[in-house]
């Protein structure tokens, strides 16, 4: 927590794009658009018992969201 609220109060040093240019060399990125994400919340409510709704909750991670 303390590094949190040092890293907060860390002064930023603005450094101009010929300084790090060389550095970079042409490797530089191109902002194509910018813009705010659309919010989806999609709740869902699992019902059963512990185990079943844990099973379910797999079976979804697993298929549906692919995260597992």
């Amino acid at each position: 927590m303390i590094g949190i609220k040092q890293a907060k109060n860390k002064p930023l040093r603005k450094v101009p794009l010929a300084e790090v240019q060389p550095a970079l060399g042409s490797n530089m990125q191109k902002i194509e658009r910018l813009y705010i994400p659309q919010k989806t919340k999609n709740t869902e409510f699992l019902d059963g018992s512990p185990g079943e709704v844990a099973k379910k909750l797999v079976e979804k991670l697993r298929n549906e969201v692919r995260v597992l």
